[in-house]
């Protein structure tokens, strides 16, 4: 009986050390509960800056993005100004090549072709004309006694009266005719898919146009003009050349007549 309280002893000292192992136990377990928390702490903290770091870099880049962006818009803004500006001059330079090519094409003083451009379309309408084998007439046209009359009058009515004639005839040809004048007091006149007595009928009805003319002048005067013509219709195997120089021929022979008058030549080509 005298052992049950030794028994009793060790047995208390086993639960004590139970509770302190188990004490120990939790401790350590805290212990590392600690260290998870304060591993939490610091990966939040890191993160943390790596957000504020991640915000600053983000507004950097967006103040970035903003100056980028003004300046794009500005860039935008020039080269709109610039393809305006560069528009405009194209138009304006082709309203000035439209004028020169006008210029070029068309007597100033007449409105008639120009001696150049008569040419360059009359030659092109004969080769046409030859291929298809039609008929083609070609007219000099020169006013009568014209040095005369700026003598009388002075050049101001000289420019009238070729204003008044290129108008008279202008108003009596086809839209396929060529009209043009050739110097001086001198036109040439194209007639397509026309033959001699046609010629001959347009020849004659400007003479009689231009006869009824009134050329006014200054303080109410007026003078009066008249035209020869000479003409010629083209014959087979005749060259452009050969065709101008029967015309010519023509309107000579219309001056040798008394001028105001019409007279075709009839000669063989040569």
């Amino acid at each position: 009986m005298a052992k049950a309280p030794e028994a009793a002893r060790f047995s208390l000292f086993d639960k004590e050390e139970e509770v302190l192992r188990s004490a120990a136990l939790m401790l350590a377990q805290l212990g590392d509960i600690g260290g998870t928390v304060s591993d939490l702490a610091e990966a939040y903290r890191q993160s943390y800056r790596e957000q504020e770091r991640l915000v600053r870099l983000s507004d950097r880049m967006q103040r970035d993005l903003q100056k980028a962006k003004a300046r794009l818009a500005e860039q935008a803004s020039d080269l709109l100004a610039l393809n305006e500006t560069l528009a405009a001059e194209i138009e304006l330079r082709g309203r000035l090549e439209l004028e020169l090519r006008s210029m070029l094409e068309t007597d100033a003083l007449t409105g008639a072709r120009s001696r150049r451009h008569f040419y360059d379309l009359t030659a092109a309408e004969f080769a046409r004309q030859q291929r298809n084998g039609a008929a083609l007439s070609l007219a000099i046209l020169d006013l009568d006694r014209f040095k005369r009359l700026n003598d009388a009058h002075g050049h101001e009515a000289g420019d009238a009266a070729l204003r008044a004639f290129a108008g008279c005839c202008q108003q009596m040809i086809r839209g396929f005719d060529v009209f043009g004048r050739l110097g001086g007091e001198e036109f040439g006149l194209l007639l397509p898919e026309t033959g001699l007595e046609e010629a001959r009928a347009v020849a004659e009805r400007i003479c009689a146009a231009t006869a009824a003319l009134e050329v006014p002048l200054a303080q109410g005067q007026s003078i009066r003009i008249s035209v020869s013509i000479g003409f010629a219709t083209r014959a087979p195997g005749e060259t452009l050349e050969q065709l101008m120089r029967r015309a010519d021929r023509g309107l000579y022979q219309a001056k040798d007549q008394g001028r105001g008058r019409a007279v075709a030549d009839q000669a063989a080509a040569g």
